[in-house]
């Protein structure tokens, strides 16, 4: 009986190991009669990949799917682009991206947010390099699309900015697209809110341009036998219809080209005779563009504060007692920075101009600032003084001996009024509606003393050019620790010409000039 059983279960065994052979040997057959997969065309950018504003199908992404499709090439394309996505964000996305599509191509259309946020452009490379790397090593090609920013972030950070994505396609001997937006930021029509293309636009024939590959790109032409069995095909087609024509708008024919255009809805509410655009190289520094406001407007009144008005006379004389105290009584030399932490009151713009002749870097503190907040602007900007308004003295004296001041100034709303304003606002205030907080400055002196002072010191006049810094401005600190960005002495172009710097900040957020 036993042996019955044996039997049984070994022919069952043969049984079910023939079934399974067959059924191995029909699924490899089929696997082998079905058409091998296509090949897939990642795209990793930001708004203007993902189509911000506009339908699916008008973006250019969808569109080159489209032609692709129309010249026989079976690659399927993936949009993995977000809105407002930066090369730090799309770096960390990668890796899912790559393990879910496993991309015969890469094309990597990312740096546009980095550079309007003004983070370094080392930063920025290394992203690049990270996503590069990534690519490469999961065996796809990239794609390198190149993208400018304003000319107002200065003419060092945007040369380099650009500079990158060549430097990148000539290390890695990448293909590439010079700028996304060649055709289409010349075409205002094409445009929405001066950033991000309108429509998808239709093909349009441009002068002198092709349906070739372009040959101001960096990297070398890719061979037919190294890709996809055409490869030479599918790369000249997507770098064409990147850079001529897929770009979510075309030039139209006979387009003028005006540059990169930005809706200026302001200029509707310029009064007559005011001009439009502005010769940055006119002054050498904020300061002289104040300077001569003040030599043609002296005797007119500048700010008026609580009812009491200040011409540009008075700001004159104030400013310069204020810069001599710095510059001969408190020591500061050029490039020094002194912390402002005031509200709209008469000092400030006293103070600003003060600065500026003793050629001193301004950082400006929030009065709303926390002690820890505070603490870390001033020890990040290396503030050596600071004028405060004493209703905020308090916040100051709580971390005071962990900074490196050398010299505190602390002022009251109603210091420059005039008498008696001055001495009753003050008074109100401090005992009155019990404004100001106890606080110990030991080492500090009042703003009053320090004009009293300066108005006996000789001011050494200090040379200032385009890029001495005027300002480290620092942002709210709503994602994290706040960050500074260096703002340069270029007049008309405050506050925009500004670059980022480096500063004892998390090194994901670490910037440099």
């Amino acid at each position: 009986m036993s042996f019955i059983k044996t039997s049984f279960s070994l022919a069952a065994i043969r049984v079910l190991c023939l079934v399974l052979l067959a059924c191995g040997i029909t699924a490899a057959a089929r696997a082998a009669d079905a058409p091998a997969a296509a090949p897939t065309i990642l795209v990793l950018g930001d708004s203007l990949s993902a189509g911000y504003g506009i339908r699916v199908e008008q973006g250019w992404v969808a569109l080159l799917q489209s032609r692709l499709r129309a010249k026989g090439y079976g690659h399927r394309v993936v949009n993995a682009s977000s809105s407002g996505e930066t090369t730090g964000g799309a770096l960390a996305r990668l890796p899912r991206a790559l393990a879910t599509h496993r991309p015969a191509i890469v094309i990597v259309e990312l740096g546009g947010n980095d550079g309007l946020r003004g983070l370094p452009v080392a930063d920025i490379r290394r992203n690049f390099e990270a996503i590069i790397r990534s690519s490469q090593q999961a065996g796809a090609t990239i794609l390198l699309v190149g993208m400018k920013i304003p000319p107002n972030y200065g003419p060092t950070y945007t040369r380099d900015f650009y500079g990158l994505y060549g430097d990148l396609a000539q290390q890695y001997k990448l293909p590439s697209v010079p700028f996304l937006l060649a055709n289409v930021a010349r075409d205002e029509s094409a445009l929405s809110g001066g950033r991000h293309p309108s429509h998808g636009g239709r093909p349009a024939p441009v002068a002198g341009r092709g349906l070739a590959a372009p040959a101001a790109a960096a990297g070398p032409e890719v061979e037919p036998a190294d890709f996809c069995g055409s490869p030479a095909g599918v790369f000249g087609l997507l770098r064409c219809y990147i850079d001529w024509m897929t770009l979510t708008a075309a030039t139209t024919a006979g387009a003028t080209t005006r540059g990169p255009v930005l809706e200026k809805i302001w200029l509707q509410h310029y009064p007559a005779g005011v001009p439009a655009e502005i010769n940055p190289s006119e002054y050498r520094s904020l300061r002289e563009l104040i300077e001569q406001a003040i030599a043609a407007h002296r005797d007119r009144p500048c700010f008026t504060c609580m009812g009491h008005t200040l011409t540009y006379g008075d700001i004159d004389v104030l400013a310069n007692r204020f810069a001599a105290y710095l510059q001969q009584v408190a020591r500061l030399r050029k490039g020094d920075r002194i912390a402002l932490m005031l509200p709209n009151v008469l000092q400030y713009p006293v103070a600003i101009l003060g600065a500026f002749r003793a050629g001193l870097t301004i950082v400006n503190a929030n009065p709303l600032y926390t002690p820890r907040e505070l603490q870390h602007q001033l020890h990040d900007s290396g503030a050596r003084a600071i004028l405060i308004l004493e209703n905020f003295a308090h916040t100051l004296a709580e971390v005071k001996g962990d900074l490196h001041l050398d010299t505190v100034i602390v002022t009251g709303v109603g210091d420059l009024l005039g008498f008696p304003k001055s001495m009753l606002v003050n008074f109100a205030l401090r005992h009155v509606k019990k404004q100001v907080p106890e606080y110990s400055l030991p080492d500090a002196v009042s703003l009053t003393e320090a004009l009293s002072k300066g108005r006996y010191e000789n001011l050494e006049r200090v040379e200032l050019g385009h890029e001495d810094i005027a300002f480290l401005q620092y942002t709210g600190g709503t994602t994290g620790v706040s960050k500074g960005a260096r703002c340069s002495r270029t007049a008309t172009s405050l506050p925009t010409s500004c670059s980022p710097r480096r500063g004892s900040v998390p090194s994901s957020t670490r910037t440099s000039r």
